[in-house]
């Protein structure tokens, strides 16, 4: 199959369109995957804080007999 300078020209523009629009979906994964580790650096520290606080302890009733 041969191919015309012309169609060759615009597969190559159509690679690129495609490349670039790849290039910007990358982007906003690593956006997306940046605010993700943030919002769990956050939700670690505010679960880590009530793991620090005390609990306290049932305190077992004695049966009566």
């Amino acid at each position: 199959m041969r191919y015309k300078k012309s169609d060759l020209e615009k597969l190559v523009l159509i690679q690129l369109d495609n490349l670039n629009a790849q290039g910007e979906h990358i982007q906003l994964i690593k956006e997306q995957n940046e605010l993700l580790v943030k919002y769990n650096h956050k939700l670690i520290d505010k679960l880590s804080d009530k793991l620090n606080e005390p609990k306290p302890y049932p305190i077992p009733k004695r049966k009566k007999s």
